[in-house]
């Protein structure tokens, strides 16, 4: 005997719901559907269509995806609506008043298969009294997981660990592991193994916070970066049309890549590994007018560890000093000194020294880089020629790389004709195919490589190398202290405090041109050697080195 609450219309939807994306493709799914297509078929059910809600079920002002499911099921004249449990249909009580509603009303019938149970116009009260008892439990367990999770996510965010599922370019979550091996529910941040996507947000940075030699206050343009990024081949051509000035922009102010983070309009230091140091990070942040309000005042320019005792290596630190002059004015004495943390200095005799005496040593550095316009010129045509060389090798590389993928298509066919004429059995061709597909792959790969090797990255390091080294001295002068300070990190290494002297190396190339700049006879004439200009060369192979191994006669090793 049929039911009385089937009726004519025998039409069903199958409703599943699961709480969020993550939740996408679960065992539980996958036994929902299995469970609700074997009930209508136990009850003589047609089933027109299973609908997917992926949302939560605690608010009713939120379920868009569950409106939209109903209203199509009224639309398309299908009277059953099939859930696997009651809690699949909803964790509030708005929905279930409303749902009992419409079904008391006969619009249509609530089918729960877990609970083999049928909910219709004719129910009797107990049965609504049950569905109403789940209800209020279903949101009582909604509203204690609330509470449980925002507990946890705080302590987690309070603790450094970034509690969010979404991290920006360059970071990842990772799971921790016990001693067993098995992986604990807290995970931490850090950095991707794609060194292409850091690389592509370090150059981002890197960018947006060069210095122009005609003017210190231009900055790069966010499209004129984007185009940079894209020409020196770190954002792969799949992504290029998403790559947008907007998303640069918001991952040049975000705060993740400064070792912070927001969780709940509430501002934490974050435990993730830094790959943008602190001084470029608000570089970037001063050409949007973001001021760093964590700046320590009392470190002083050459304060924080950037300067150390070349004795003991303890950090020098800026220890000012007022005094109060005879005609009532206050002056300032900007002194620096080493902290002698390590008690290797027995007196403090000869160890303070003025700011203004570490500015005319750093001077110096400027000036052992600086050159004239006719002898940069002069080293970039030497170098043009060493990249020229460089390409053409490259190019040949790649033909190389493409002669031998078409020479594996022609083995494949090969192989398959061979299996076909059942020289090959069925092992012989998949082992031979996987060989061969293998070594595709790696051509493949080495022809990707090449491909990145030939852009002018290397060049455009030569000549704002050159530019920088040209105009050294110009922007020394006209630069405030922290761009001073910002222009001898670019140039200088290892800077310690000898006493009140300062000493330091030279970062290449930088080192390489100062060498050069002193020896005005650094090259062949070319008349006697038109074809080689073997002195430019430790310059060439420092600013090019991604070529060198390519043109050996030029940038040997």
């Amino acid at each position: 005997m049929v039911p009385v609450w089937v009726g004519k219309n025998k039409r069903a939807v199958g409703l599943l719901r699961v709480s969020s994306k993550g939740q996408d493709g679960n065992t539980s799914k996958r036994t929902q559907i299995k469970a609700i297509k074997e009930y209508c078929r136990k009850h003589g059910l047609v089933l027109v269509k299973v609908i997917e809600i992926t949302e939560s079920a605690k608010d009713a002002d939120l379920r868009d995806k569950y409106q939209a499911a109903h209203e199509w099921a009224n639309r398309s004249d299908i009277r059953h609506r099939v859930y696997y449990i009651l809690d699949r249909e909803a964790r509030n009580l708005t929905d279930t008043e409303s749902a009992e509603k419409d079904v008391r009303r006969d619009k249509y019938v609530l089918h729960y298969v877990a609970e083999d149970k049928v909910l219709h116009r004719d129910s009797p009260d107990t049965d609504f009294l049950m569905r109403d008892y789940q209800a209020v439990n279903n949101k009582h367990y909604s509203r204690a997981l609330s509470t449980k999770v925002r507990t946890a996510t705080k302590q987690k965010a309070e603790d450094g660990d970034f509690p969010g599922r979404w991290t920006p370019l360059g970071y990842k979550h990772q799971k921790r592991k016990d001693k067993r091996g098995h992986e604990k529910r807290r995970g931490s941040i850090i950095v991707v193994s794609d060194k292409r996507d850091v690389e592509q947000v370090q150059r981002e940075f890197e960018l947006r916070a060069e210095m122009f030699a005609d003017d210190p206050k231009r900055v790069r343009s966010l499209a004129d970066i984007r185009e940079r990024i894209i020409m020196e081949g770190l954002v792969p051509p799949d992504k290029i049309k998403t790559y947008h000035t907007s998303t640069i922009h918001r991952r040049l102010t975000n705060k993740f890549y400064d070792c912070r983070f927001d969780w709940n309009d509430i501002e934490y230091p974050g435990n993730q590994p830094r790959f943008i140091s602190q001084e470029v990070f608000w570089r970037v942040q001063e050409t949007f007018g973001i001021r760093n309000p964590y700046q320590k005042k009392s470190d002083g320019i050459f304060g924080g560890g950037w300067l150390k005792c070349a004795v003991c290596g303890c950090h020098v630190v800026y220890d000012p000093k007022d005094k109060v002059l005879k005609n009532g004015d206050e002056v300032t004495y900007h002194h620096y000194h080493c902290t002698n943390g390590k008690k290797m200095h027995a007196t403090s005799a000869g160890m303070r020294v003025h700011e203004e005496k570490l500015w005319e040593q750093f001077s110096e550095a400027v000036g052992q880089i600086s050159i004239t316009e006719d002898f940069a010129k002069q080293i970039l045509d030497a170098i043009n020629e060493t990249h020229l060389k460089a390409q053409t090798a490259i190019k040949r590389e790649m033909e190389g790389f493409r002669s031998g993928l078409a020479d594996l298509e022609d083995e494949e066919d090969r192989i398959y004709t061979d299996y076909r004429k059942g020289v090959l059995d069925e092992d012989g061709h998949n082992r031979q195919v996987a060989k061969v597909r293998e070594q595709r792959q790696e051509f493949t790969r080495q022809l990707e490589l090449a491909n990145l090797k030939i852009s002018n990255e290397g060049m455009m390091t030569v000549k704002t190398t050159l530019e920088l080294a040209t105009n050294a001295k110009l922007l020394w002068n006209r630069r405030t202290p922290v761009e001073r300070k910002t222009m001898l990190c670019k140039l200088l290494s290892n800077q310690v405090l000898d006493g009140s002297t300062v000493r330091y190396e030279m970062k290449k190339p930088f080192r390489i041109l100062s060498e050069m700049a002193s020896n005005l006879e650094w090259r062949r004439e070319r008349d006697s050697n038109s074809r080689a200009v073997l002195p430019a060369a430790p310059l060439a192979r420092e600013c090019l080195r991604p070529l060198g191994h390519l043109s050996g006669e030029v940038v040997p090793k």
